[in-house]
């Protein structure tokens, strides 16, 4: 890679998988409406807060690295958010690159809603490459290529080849790759496919989780700009990019999200009163608030000098999880325990500002006796808690790893079900094993 222009360094942002107008999922209708008002919100005001960065910063581009919008929603209000958006960027002079994914492949796409001339779109089949100028030379190449179906399953990153050019050059792709782990494949690509491509930096979407995949060639999955369900924690974002004179790449994660998600353990063993734990939980709630969605603090204060500054969190969705062998166990298993405290947490942190959502209290607490001496008990506790020792060790041999998995096989059969809930995996249903057990304990431990 030449030198660029030697002003200043090339800088552009990369964001992804801004799922505009997608539903969040595992939030409650009972959540007060100014929680439900944020969470409706979310994607649009975290592609709002992305544009009003790009008019303020004025980057030499604008990355979108596909699912922009969820096709299957076929939400009108997202397509026109995406071309106001795009409309702003342009009136400040800054230019837009976009490829569409899977959930919004191009063979889909609606023509009834025309982008702005500052936004460039890379169809499917082949390649396409564009010429980013600045006062007049040749500062940067942009290559792209987007999803034509939902389905794609053939690799578009061999299609990837340097320009003859001297500059930057910048691949924009939503792929799968295979040094990522992810449940979902399309467009698989791996690492040696980019190396061998010739490119400096590689835009990608579909991975939620930001993360810089590799470096020299720079390989960075920015991550969603907001995140939709509980598994997608901490900040999320766009990247922030800058390449200078002398070819050094940096990023820095900036965050967009107006709302964040956390999980948060509390051990039970350090509590021997309700009262106790019910001031552990809400200090944990209270803390977890303060420290989600800080993003690469230092990194966009170093990269950025106080030009821009990124906007607070209006809110954090937890998960609390009890944790830990304590006396508080039994308490806690009775019927109507759990609803209780959640609905105490719910009332006294949501009406803090940023608000603070509790999504659920999970009861992954064991009791102070020794579950190895319960096993010895000679009644139906024992018997029960020997089964599922002997399904638990049995999980663990490959002739019967898929014992657990076939007792399930008739349920996920049905297609209704399929569609509502994806079947366990292991790891799952070993959590559902360890449940069963805890609700042994809790239904049969009479004669302690």
């Amino acid at each position: 890679m030449n030198a660029i222009s030697p002003d200043r360094p090339l800088c552009f942002l990369h964001a992804a998988d801004l799922h505009l107008d997608a539903a969040f999922k595992g939030i409650s209708s009972d959540a007060p409406s100014h929680i439900r008002k944020a969470l409706a919100r979310a994607t649009f005001t975290a592609f709002e807060r992305l544009v009003a960065m790009g008019c303020r910063l004025r980057p030499d581009f604008v990355l979108l690295a596909g699912d922009i919008h969820n096709h299957e929603e076929g939400s009108l209000r997202a397509q026109l958010a995406l071309r106001d958006g795009c409309r702003a960027l342009g009136d400040a002079g800054v230019r837009v690159f976009m490829v569409h994914g899977n959930h919004d492949p191009y063979g889909r796409r609606s023509t009834a809603i025309s982008l702005p001339d500052n936004v460039t779109v890379f169809g499917p089949g082949s390649v396409e490459a564009a010429e980013v100028f600045r006062n007049g030379q040749l500062a940067a190449v942009v290559h792209g290529i987007s999803h034509n179906t939902d389905r794609e399953r053939t690799s578009l990153a061999r299609k990837f080849r340097r320009s003859p050019q001297q500059v930057p050059q910048v691949g924009l792709l939503h792929c799968t790759l295979d040094v990522v782990a992810s449940a979902d494949v399309y467009a698989p690509a791996t690492l040696a496919e980019l190396q061998m491509a010739g490119l400096d930096y590689w835009a990608l979407g579909h991975i939620h989780a930001p993360q810089v995949v590799h470096q020299a060639p720079h390989v960075v999955y920015s991550g969603s700009t907001q995140g939709l369900h509980v598994n997608e924690q901490g900040a999320h974002g766009c990247m922030l990019v800058e390449i200078a004179p002398d070819g050094v790449i940096t990023t820095a994660l900036y965050p967009l999200a107006p709302v964040v998600w956390g999980q948060v353990s509390v051990d039970i063993s350090a509590h021997a009163t309700l009262d106790s734990l019910d001031n552990a939980l809400f200090g944990a709630a209270e803390q977890a608030a303060q420290q989600c969605g800080a993003g690469d603090g230092e990194g966009v204060e170093r990269m950025l000098d106080g030009r821009v500054s990124p906007e607070p969190p209006e809110g954090v969705v937890l998960r609390l999880e009890l944790t830990g062998r304590g006396a508080l166990d039994g308490l806690l298993r009775r019927e109507g325990a759990i609803r209780d405290l959640l609905e105490r947490l719910r009332e006294g942190l949501a009406s803090l500002s940023p608000f603070v959502w509790i999504k659920d209290l999970e009861l992954a607490c064991r009791p102070e006796l020794s579950m190895d001496v319960q096993r010895q008990r000679q009644d139906v506790l024992g018997e029960a808690l020997r089964l599922a020792l002997r399904l638990r060790e049995d999980s663990k041999d490959s002739a019967h790893a898929g014992m657990l998995q076939d007792a399930l096989e008739g349920l996920f059969e049905r297609p209704r079900v399929r569609k509502a809930v994806s079947p366990p995996d292991g790891d799952e249903l070993a959590a559902l094993l360890a449940d069963a057990e805890m609700l042994c304990m809790t239904l049969l431990e009479a004669d302690q």
